[in-house]
């Protein structure tokens, strides 16, 4: 039937009801009720005589009559129409979608029609090129790029999603037991309106030939959203076929090289096969463009020979043609064949299939949603109805764990699969948990609020006031340090009034000494260096009288047209003098020797050679003599206080009230005089087990266990979006992964290790030395 034929036919046959063209999902009465149209009148409203011999559907209403099988099923089919606000559990789902409705749209994955696969007179189904030539001689065996997508918008589960074993490389189902059950099973599912099959779906290797690389390039995009077409929450019906077939006679004793090296020729293989000569046939290298087949005379031969890595020489991979290898691995003797560990990618399809369904299956309003879909997973096999898969949700939180762990047990035909396959799986449960994350917090909305005790009433007298040592110094952080997320610009100095504090270099100024008025910052930390603050305060006179001789200098210098060699010699003298000075002697030396430079290549020219630009010279002698500015002197200064260990130090006034932590880990209020003879306190008073008293120690425990409790109410339930639990944030921990960070952090595995470790960092810093930090 020709798109001229389908269109002259649908122009004049009205549209007969159809389920679900009210609203179905997310999608609005015209998208629902215009793609629904479009896919109806492409496979459905054709004369009934050639629709039946076309695509061997029912003719009378009924159910479809071409294919035998099962009659009845448990599988709930009836109409569904799930009106859903924006912003609702579908419409979240349907966000996971996004990427696989592209796909569609731009063809890398093609869809089969039911109608074509219940009537298609084939007993196999043919490859995606051979579907495509087909639907160009007129048949119309796929949905339009443009129809798939418009489906899996509906958001009712009407596309199959066909997960089911290879049975040999070339050929998923050569003795085609797989369309079979596939149609036997569409009888039933009369709510699938498409199939995802891989073979039919996903552009193949020809027969003695490879892909283009236009098809090659859909191929990759195609298995880039592999996970999203099985664990579609509302696009997707998954279709699960376990089934293992006895292996054909025709297969018997034949193996299959995959990825011959260079060079490998029969004789090469007849050298390798030396010891079982005798039970070799023949070989053909060239059987197909992805792999050789070597032929024995019995399969057991076959079997000795690839057990015994016979091979391994000669190509990537070794399998029998015929692969019984079961779907996600069975014990030995189970259905009379070895044990194994599955194939990885029915173990990946069948991972993600209900990865978000399970996770999401904890919360019951969210279950009630999707409950109105038909089921997610369906089993098939030969002689018996689909049966419906129940996804378990008890071991959610180690299903990623398990998962990842079955892919990597099982064995993957392809090369480089099984490092691509975990990749995928764990690609797609991050998109998962990044969309559940505003998911599960609205669900968490719906909750009834939970009630918080009340605030108590606590004594709180005004702070004691802030009082330290007379000449300590301390950073005061300006408001363009602290807007640009700095910790200080000044470095000052507490007068003998032990509460004013002033400026000590080039910032004449005067502050009341205030709790929040100056740098409290302490890491990086280490014990101050013996006389290190009293060097610094000696030196902090000098570095002023220096700032003030430079200051003026670099005026002169940008004014000295004419004179460069003048007050280059006047900077050197400066130079010399800073020279003098511990902290500034290093950059002094380099300001020296620029300043040097200048002058030395002024003077190479002689008397009427011209020069290079007087401004661009002036410019090197003033950058030069910047080196010790005022600001480049105070930002010395503030190093050199770092340096020396001062971050941290405090030095507190007599009476000044302190909390201090004690031996026994308990806080106790002290005076600083008499915070080191404490029972069981300090030796020596550093960042770590003191601060300036502010509200009492027994206001603090009670306002700390008010906020204990208040924050277990508040955020009890909060979700998991990786595992579906509601966690106790103060007992349970999600599972987290570590990239590098070496041997320190081998054992991080969740937030309870990560506090372990953060506590014996902590722990180290206690004694007062400086902690040692994981890369």
């Amino acid at each position: 039937v020709t798109e001229r034929n389908l269109r002259a036919t649908t122009a004049s046959t009205p549209l007969p009801p159809h389920r679900d063209t009210a609203v179905v999902g997310c999608c609005s009465t015209r998208t629902v009720s215009r793609s629904r149209q479009k896919m109806v009148n492409s496979s459905c409203e054709e004369p009934a005589t050639k629709r039946a011999r076309t695509y061997g559907a029912r003719t009378d209403g009924a159910a479809d009559s071409t294919c035998s099988g099962p009659a009845s099923s448990e599988i709930p089919t009836a109409d569904r129409q799930l009106s859903l606000s924006s912003g609702s559990t579908v419409d979240k789902c349907r966000q996971l979608d996004e990427g696989l409705a592209a796909t569609f749209r731009r063809g890398d994955i093609r869809l089969l029609r039911r109608a074509w696969v219940l009537g298609a007179p084939d007993q196999r189904l043919p490859y995606r090129q051979v579907l495509e030539e087909r639907e160009r001689r007129g048949e119309l065996p796929l949905l339009s790029p443009e129809e798939a997508a418009a489906l899996l918008e509906c958001g009712d589960r009407s596309i199959g999603a066909l997960t089911h074993p290879w049975y040999s490389p070339g050929d998923p189902d050569p003795v085609g037991v797989k369309l079979k059950i596939l149609r036997e099973a569409l009888l039933v599912l009369t709510h699938i309106e498409a199939i995802f099959v891989d073979y039919a779906s996903l552009f193949q290797h020809p027969p003695k030939g490879t892909r283009t690389e236009a098809e090659n390039e859909a191929f990759k995009r195609a298995l880039g959203v592999m996970g999203d077409v099985y664990a579609s929450a509302v696009g997707t019906t998954v279709l699960q076929i376990k089934e293992i077939p006895p292996r054909p006679q025709e297969f018997d004793g034949e193996l299959c090289l995959f990825g011959l090296k260079a060079g490998v020729d029969e004789a090469a293989v007849c050298q390798a096969l030396s010891d079982l000569s005798t039970e070799f046939e023949s070989c053909d290298l060239a059987f197909e463009s992805t792999y050789g087949v070597v032929r024995f005379t019995t399969h057991a031969a076959a079997l000795r020979a690839k057990a015994a890595n016979t091979f391994s020489e000669l190509c990537g991979g070794v399998d029998t043609r015929y692969n019984e290898r079961s779907y996600d691995g069975r014990g030995d003797g189970e259905g009379g064949r070895d044990g194994d560990e599955g194939r990885g990618w029915c173990c990946f399809e069948g991972g993600v299939s209900g990865e978000l369904l399970v996770r999401l299956s904890v919360y019951p309003r969210m279950k009630a949603e999707l409950d109105k879909l038909p089921p997610k997973l369906i089993s098939l096999a030969s002689g018996r109805a689909p049966e419906p898969v129940e996804l378990s949700h008890s071991d959610v939180w180690q299903r990623v764990q398990q998962v990842v762990e079955s892919i990597e047990k099982a064995t993957f035909t392809g090369k480089g699969d099984k490092e691509v396959v975990p990749v995928l799986y764990k690609g797609y449960v991050e998109r998962v948990a990044t969309v559940l994350a505003s998911t599960l917090a609205l669900q968490t909305t719906l909750e009834t609020a939970a009630e918080v005790p009340v605030m108590p009433s606590v004594d709180v007298p005004p702070a004691f006031a802030l009082r330290l040592a007379d000449g300590q110094l301390l950073l005061l952080p300006g408001a363009d340090a602290r807007l640009a997320g700095g910790d200080g610009a000044w470095l000052a100095e507490v007068d003998a009034s032990h509460k004013i504090v002033r400026g000590r270099l080039f910032d004449n100024f005067v502050a009341e000494l205030t709790f929040d008025g100056h740098s409290h910052a302490v890491i990086p930390w280490c014990p101050a260096e013996a006389g290190a603050e009293a060097s610094l305060r000696r030196d902090l006179p000098a570095l002023r009288a220096l700032g003030e001789r430079v200051q003026p200098l670099l005026k002169e210098v940008r004014q000295s047209e004419g004179e460069l060699q003048k007050r280059g010699e006047a900077s050197l003298i400066v130079v010399a003098d800073a020279v003098e000075l511990p902290m500034v002697a290093t950059v002094a030396r380099k300001a020296g020797d620029a300043i040097r430079q200048v002058l030395k290549k002024d003077a190479e020219y002689p008397p009427g050679e011209v020069a290079p630009p007087l401004g661009k010279r002036i410019q090197s002698l003033h950058a030069s003599l910047e080196l010790l500015s005022p600001e480049a002197l105070k930002s010395l200064a503030v190093a050199a206080w770092r340096e020396g260990g001062m971050v941290g130090a405090r030095r507190f006034a007599s009476g000044q009230r302190l909390v201090v932590r004690a031996a026994d880990g308990a806080w106790r209020e002290s005076a600083a005089e008499e915070a080191c003879a404490l029972d069981g306190g300090p030796a020596s008073l550093h960042p770590w087990n003191h601060a300036p008293l502010e509200v009492s120690v027994n206001a603090f425990e009670a306002l700390r266990a008010w906020h204990t409790i208040a924050l277990r109410a508040q955020h009890s339930h909060i979700a998991d979006a990786l595992s579906g639990r509601r966690l106790d944030v103060l007992q349970q921990c999600v599972a987290i992964e570590v990239a590098g960070g070496g041997a320190e952090l081998a054992s991080v595995v969740d937030a309870r290790s990560l506090a372990a470790c953060l506590r014996t960092l902590h722990q180290e810093r206690l004694p007062g030395g400086e902690g040692t930090r994981p890369p």
